[in-house]
Order: C-alpha cells, then structure tokens, then sequence
C-alpha cells in the first residue's frame, strides 16, 4: 500500500516531498543515480544509505547487547518512512533503488548525450511503469 500518494508513482521509492527526493539523489555524480550507503555493501550490490540521524528505532544493538562498545547501526532512508519498519518492506526498497541505477546507467550508454536530469527522471518512469504493470497482475485483471 502507498500512503503517500494517490498515484502509482513509485513515491515510496522516491519520495512523495521536493526536500526527501532530493536527498535521495546522487548530486554528487552524473547519471541520474539515487543515492546509495556508503560504508556497507552487499556482496558488491548498492544498499539503501543510511538516515544519518544520531539516535533512531534502528539503533539498538547497545541496549541489546549491553556492550558499550557495540557499533549502532542507522536506520535506512528512502522514500517512505516505513522502510525499516519490518523486514519485508527493507528489500522491496533495496530492489527498487539497484532497478532504478541499473536502468539509469544503460540509459546513459545508450544516450550519452543525456544529461542528469534526463536519466533520472526516464529512469523513473521506467520503474514508474514496471509497477503499474505488477498492479495488473494482481489477484485479478484490473486492466481491463
């Protein structure tokens, strides 16, 4: 379910707010990238980056294993604010934000000539479609 927005736009992905879906946004690097974690990877395959906050529900090793000298770890980021919020939700994201890149960079070999902007926003329409395409394979034939 999306609560963020009434469309099928991936909002939960790239954030339904100009502040968030720009934090979400590799700037630092051209062509049209989300951001991604920094310091963990997974096998070599992007992770989602980390919230940055200094204390957040995600935090907790301390507490659970009573070692002062256990490293916290950060919640994720992503569009949605439930993206930790249980151990389904996390990978969807994850999937989504990898798609995103994967499809952003074939674009950029097939069109160098296209700017940041341009691959970011073709990429998302990509992913865009990809899920309105998984609605109409639900339980039943919506598309028709």
């Amino acid at each position: 379910m999306n609560a963020l927005t009434a469309f099928l736009d991936l909002g939960q992905v790239y954030g339904s707010e100009e502040k968030l879906a720009l934090f979400l946004r590799d700037t630092e690097n051209e062509g049209g990238l989300m951001r991604v974690n920094t310091e963990f990877r997974d096998n070599g395959r992007e992770l989602l980056p980390f919230t940055g906050l200094e204390m957040n529900m995600c935090a907790t090793r301390k507490r659970i294993t009573n070692d002062t000298n256990a490293k916290e770890v950060p919640c994720f980021i992503a569009g949605d604010v439930r993206v930790d919020e249980n151990i389904a939700l996390t990978p969807l994201h994850t999937l989504f934000l990898r798609e995103h890149n994967r499809v952003a960079r074939a674009l950029k070999r097939i069109n160098p000539q296209w700017d940041n902007e341009t691959l970011y926003q073709e990429s998302r329409k990509i992913l865009g479609a990809y899920t309105q395409s998984f609605t109409c394979l639900l339980a039943f034939d919506i598309c028709v």
